[in-house]
């Protein structure tokens, strides 16, 4: 208060006087705070958000869940060109019926929009259970996998289950691939935006490469008992094969975030690891096993390459992060930004590229 009244930093005085009023649930002194212009723009938005909704002030809650404004410009554009990476080679991965580029926008435009309700649901169960990591094991176990992948898992589906419902463009057992691989791309774009944001561009190519990948792949994971169901010969009901890999996209998800959070588990950056590959492993499987299902399969075409496209898109999301970094922060920070991470994108691109930029269309089982 001394601060504010001196009229010192402001920021940092708006912004901790905000979090021990939320703290203490002195809500009736944050109302007064948030009622003061001035000092608005300082409180934390996660604090606006949790206010408005403890307090039901449903209009305000929802205008600060869906305010797109309070992204950097600069973040957003470069998580919008990250995303026109994956989703070119999504489009790129269906050569006998390739998806109209307007579906594929309305799906991830459907995505972004989904994308923010992951707070409200997360909000709506805080009413009923806390789950928080504290660093010990159950407590971090029940939080990434219930309180995180449970939620951004069902959050990523709903745009693929509105256009498999409500349209006819899922007429092909790629399109399954396809539309739940883009559903999942509009969450990852949001929450990209806000990543650049808060940790700057410098994690733009690492979450390019990792993240995004394993939203996508996770949420394709999930849909594969649909599509196991469906065209598989030994193929069990679509409830139980649906629970089945959706249950095991929700473990790989929260168990990859556990580990790759939690630095009080030995060698969990490891472990984090292991995850992604196994993920981009069984990503390419369900990809080959829906392509060999086509019902427009052409006899001739025996694989689909995006080899080149990959490798040469990633080195462009690299040297965009180069771009970006050195506008915002100068060439030293950028050049070595670039070089002390260079090794892990070498080896990503290799994973990546190998996995995913090839992939055969011989007819195959799921396994």
């Amino acid at each position: 208060m001394k601060e504010i009244e001196l009229d010192g930093y402001l920021p940092g005085a708006y912004q901790n006087l905000s979090e021990i009023y939320y703290a203490t649930n002195a809500y009736d002194k944050l109302d007064q705070l948030l009622s003061q212009k001035s000092a608005r723009k300082y409180i934390p938005l996660n604090i606006q958000r949790y206010y408005y909704f403890k307090t039901g002030q449903l209009f305000n809650y929802l205008k600060q869940i869906y305010n797109f404004r309070s992204f950097d410009s600069i973040s957003f554009i470069a998580a919008c060109l990250v995303t026109v990476l994956w989703l070119q080679y999504l489009r790129r991965l269906d050569p006998f019926e390739p998806e109209k580029i307007r579906w594929l926008i309305l799906t991830l435009l459907l995505g972004m929009l989904a994308a923010n309700a992951t707070f409200i649901i997360q909000d709506t169960l805080g009413l009923f259970v806390s789950l928080t990591p504290t660093g010990k094991l159950l407590d971090d176990v029940l939080f990434y996998v219930f309180q995180v992948a449970v939620v951004e898992e069902v959050v990523k589906l709903i745009a693929f289950y509105l256009i498999l419902k409500y349209t006819s463009q899922v007429n092909e057992s790629v399109d399954y691939v396809v539309y739940a691989a883009v559903s999942a791309l509009g969450f990852s774009l949001m929450e990209n935006a806000l990543y650049f944001d808060t940790f700057t561009t410098r994690v733009m190519a690492i979450r390019a490469f990792t993240s995004v990948v394993l939203h996508m792949g996770a949420t394709v994971i999930a849909v594969s008992g649909l599509l196991h169901s469906r065209y598989s010969i030994c193929g069990v009901g679509k409830i139980w094969g649906f629970a089945g890999t959706f249950t095991a996209a929700v473990l790989l998800h929260g168990f990859y975030d556990l580990f790759l959070c939690n630095d009080t588990i030995i060698y969990s950056r490891l472990y984090s690891i292991v995850i992604f590959v196994v993920t981009v492993i069984y990503f390419a499987k369900v990809i080959a096993f829906a392509l060999a299902q086509s019902e427009f399969r052409l006899a001739r075409v025996r694989s689909v390459s995006n080899f080149n496209f990959l490798v040469y898109g990633m080195f462009a999301v690299i040297n965009l992060q180069y771009i970006v970094t050195v506008y915002r922060f100068g060439t030293t920070y950028g050049a070595s930004c670039i070089s002390y991470q260079m090794p892990i994108y070498i080896i990503l691109i290799i994973v990546l590229a190998a996995r995913l930029g090839n992939i055969e269309t011989a007819k195959k089982e799921l396994s």
